[in-house]
């Protein structure tokens, strides 16, 4: 076991950790984080599989955290946390993903070369490669189902504000009703599109508050209007709108 011991830290951490498995590529460098900014005593435990028929990790990965040392000290800008890998395989083929909780959409910003096919060997003299990433939206998912029934599919909501109500749409699929939208932090109304939806179905507009990084999961239950349980929300030629959208959607 390795110790690292601290005489006035109120907060003691032991882990059991396979330096071999995704979890500990995770694990290990946040355990150095708290070690640098809440001191704890701590006790770690490797803990590696006897036996291994193949190489359990195929990767090369960093795990970083935002810290005090991304905030500038002589403005208001902030750097954000870095990653740095060196020694890499120059005439291996490497693609360079991100590893980021499932509501957020990240994307590179900031790439001269293609991140799915990094060839180090062909980037000149330097053979240095930079990529910025940046949060552009969280998801916000849900399912919808009508009373006692099944999924409204092809049932479209709007989601905006109240001077401008319709800023993203979405459609409900037929797998569980599911939907999803790409939304930021903030407070926004969620509503049947106006159209077939609203002319058939009921729903009171909601407020949803989107006041963390987790984004939101909503289940929403709407039923049709007296007098229109029989009818129809799709036609023939909404359905195969509806398929196309649903390939595109994932």
């Amino acid at each position: 076991a390795i110790k690292l011991n601290s005489m006035n830290s109120s907060v003691h951490i032991d882990a059991v950790i396979d330096p071999l498995s995704p979890a500990g590529q995770k694990l290990s460098p946040l355990l150095r984080i708290l070690s640098q900014q809440i001191q704890p005593s701590m006790r770690i435990v490797l803990n590696p599989i006897s036996s291994l028929a193949d190489l359990p990790l195929k990767n090369y990965y960093r795990f970083v955290l935002p810290s005090m040392d991304d905030f500038s000290s002589t403005d208001f800008s902030v750097h954000g946390p870095k990653a740095f890998f060196s020694n890499m395989p120059l005439s291996k083929t490497l693609t360079m993903n991100i590893d980021v909780p499932e509501p957020w959409l990240v994307e590179p910003v900031v790439a001269i070369h293609d991140l799915d096919n990094i060839l180090l060997e062909n980037l000149g003299d330097v053979r240095t490669l930079q990529a910025v990433y940046e949060l552009e939206a969280l998801l916000l998912t849900g399912h919808c189902m009508e009373k006692d029934r099944e999924p409204p599919r092809g049932l479209q909501f709007i989601l905006g504000t109240k001077q401008r109500p319709h800023l993203v749409d979405t459609l409900v699929m037929s797998n569980l009703g599911y939907w999803q939208m790409k939304v930021s932090p903030g407070v926004w109304y969620l509503q049947l599109a106006p159209g077939r939806s609203a002319d058939l179905y009921e729903l009171p507009s909601k407020l949803i508050a989107i006041d963390s990084l987790r984004g939101k999961l909503l289940h929403i239950e709407v039923q049709k209007k007296k007098g229109k349980e029989h009818e129809d929300l799709l036609n023939a030629d909404d359905d195969n709108h509806v398929q196309e959208k649903t390939v595109c959607f994932y």
